[in-house]
């Protein structure tokens, strides 16, 4: 398991490196760009999530 302090350090090197200073739209792990999962890219998913979300917040 990741520490507050480990998990932490991703966030904080996206929010002060140069190196990634023009970097947008990227997932990134370990500060380093990755993939994210299957189900993360799964739009259908996605669609359903927001709707749900929409229904549970009365809009």
């Amino acid at each position: 398991m990741t520490s507050n302090k480990e998990g932490a350090q991703t966030s904080i090197y996206l929010a002060s490196s140069e190196e990634v200073r023009n970097t947008s739209g990227q997932y990134f792990k370990n500060k380093k760009a990755s993939t994210p999962s299957r189900i993360a890219r799964d739009m259908d998913a996605a669609k359903k999530l927001w709707e749900i979300s929409n229904k549970l917040c009365g809009l």
